[in-house]
């Protein structure tokens, strides 16, 4: 008997329900809300930033970020630089502290990973990539259709 497409997208859901609770719980004893992760690496690999660009990056308006962008300033992660040739932009960059942090972020989304992958070769690795590019393909073509 077969596997069923129901099964496996019910697998799917379950370990990407386990891969957020595990993210989840590492963030928040970074002392991290969800979301700040990952504006914080966002803009660890792209700063200095503008606002709409870091949202245009997680793929949410500009308004959705601005509470996390306050907080984040709020607990010394980052500041807002006035742009030179605008200074009605500021961009946004990472303090040292916020820096660090990031550091951290991706050090522990690393751990994660490395311990979901654990009991797997190379060659079954090598595999699954594989079988994630034709999903992502056939899902690309359903986009593009329009469905």
């Amino acid at each position: 008997m077969g596997v069923t497409f129901s099964e496996l997208s019910g697998l799917e859901r379950k370990m990407h329900c386990h891969h957020r609770t595990a993210h989840q719980k590492a963030m928040g004893r970074l002392g991290l809300r969800y979301g700040q992760p990952l504006m914080l690496m966002i803009i660890y690999d792209h700063q200095p930033l503008y606002q709409k660009d870091l949202a245009a990056h997680m793929n949410v308006t500009p308004a959705s970020v601005t509470v996390s962008i306050k907080r984040m300033e709020k607990s010394g992660w980052i500041s807002k630089v006035s742009d030179s040739d605008d200074l009605r932009c500021t961009a946004i960059r990472l303090t040292e502290r916020g820096e660090a942090l990031a550091r951290r972020c991706k050090e522990e989304m690393e751990r994660i990973d490395r311990e979901k992958f654990v009991g797997f070769t190379k060659e079954e690795m090598a595999q699954l990539a594989d079988f994630y590019r034709r999903m992502n393909g056939n899902l690309q073509e359903l986009e593009q259709k329009g469905e």
